[in-house]
């Protein structure tokens, strides 16, 4: 029986295949595909155009993007675009460098879009690309953040500067309440 490749790559050693060279293959696993998994950062950069991540049947010390779990996207998109990712069970932290809305998703799914310059984690289902979290029990903001009212906040960090914000955002003659 042959050595086989997980979804993310590690080869799968065949029961005594590899004689003498086995180490090698586990180091491989080990250093590069289980580091790039589970902790690994890489930039994907864009060019006026989508970009598809791939996955090749090696674990040899080559960088595969799709593998890492941060992927910096970078350079021009020129354009919303498509992060295009393989459609195996995966998480990925995505940090948006670019000036353009990136969806990211699989060949066949819809996606998730991630804003020019915001990061957000999403976990890819195997079908598609989804919001990894779409509940918070709580969230805190530092004492000196103020949410916008675009945001649905008020714009200050004390109640008598919210309530001004409030009073002059929403009172204005001719605007919708």
């Amino acid at each position: 029986m042959a050595s086989s490749f997980s979804t993310l790559k590690f080869e799968l050693i065949a029961t005594g295949e590899q004689s003498g060279t086995w180490g090698t293959t586990t180091n491989n696993n080990l250093s590069v595909c289980l580091t790039e998994a589970i902790a690994g950062s890489t930039d994907v950069a864009f060019s006026s155009g989508n970009v598809t991540l791939t996955l090749a049947d090696s674990a040899a010390s080559v960088a595969q993007p799709a593998r890492n779990l941060r992927l910096n996207l970078t350079g021009t998109s020129g354009g919303v675009r498509n992060l295009i990712v393989p459609a195996i069970e995966k998480s990925y932290l995505i940090n948006n460098g670019t000036a353009d809305i990136i969806t990211v998703k699989t060949p066949s799914g819809s996606g998730v879009g991630v804003a020019a310059g915001k990061t957000t984690w999403v976990y890819n289902n195997g079908t598609n690309v989804v919001d990894a979290v779409n509940y918070l029990t709580s969230l805190t903001f530092p004492a000196a953040t103020s949410l916008a009212l675009t945001d649905g906040g008020t714009g200050a960090v004390t109640a008598l500067a919210a309530r001004t914000n409030l009073e002059t955002n929403i009172c204005k003659k001719g605007t919708d309440i």
